[in-house]
């Protein structure tokens, strides 16, 4: 899998050469018909975290209480919202997952989209993404390379 980023409001040379990746990437997309240039990127949200407040009165502070998750509760904690905007069509693939975005929920939404991108006659997906954590975790990349074996061995859609 490849990685750029959006990086328009940042200078420097570093931010010149993760330009040039993800224009890269724009280009490749465009001359194969049969691979997908997707722009990715995710947000959760939790039930128990605080979130950051500020106040502006002055006569009175703002006070949060501390949440805390009864045992019999089944909810999850958290949820996570994937997404990708496919540049080859208007469709923006969507994802709701119990959790946090960590390295196991990131490598399954990676192995849906194969499969719906495979289910399009697709060979493989460029992705342009940030760099949180979970995408260029040791897990990740190991994952992705296991994968993208596995697709060219028997015929999936490489990462």
């Amino acid at each position: 899998m490849e990685t750029g980023q959006a990086l328009d409001h940042e200078p420097g040379p570093a931010v010149r050469v993760k330009k040039k990746q993800r224009d890269r990437l724009i280009r490749l997309a465009a001359a194969h018909w049969e691979w997908v240039l997707g722009f990715a990127d995710e947000v959760w949200w939790s039930r128990l975290a605080q979130p950051a407040r500020h106040a502006w009165a002055d006569h009175k502070s703002v006070r949060l209480r501390e949440m805390t998750l009864p045992n019999e509760d089944a909810d999850p904690k958290a949820i996570t919202c994937y997404g990708i905007l496919r540049a080859d069509t208007p469709e923006v693939l969507v994802r709701f997952v119990d959790g946090r975005p960590v390295n196991p929920v990131t490598t399954a939404f990676l192995s849906w989209v194969g499969a719906l991108l495979k289910a399009d006659g697709k060979k493989a997906l460029l992705l342009v993404w940030d760099n949180a954590s979970w995408h260029l975790s040791k897990d990740v990349r190991s994952w992705v390379r296991a994968h993208n074996r596995r697709a060219k061995r028997e015929g999936g859609v490489r990462s």
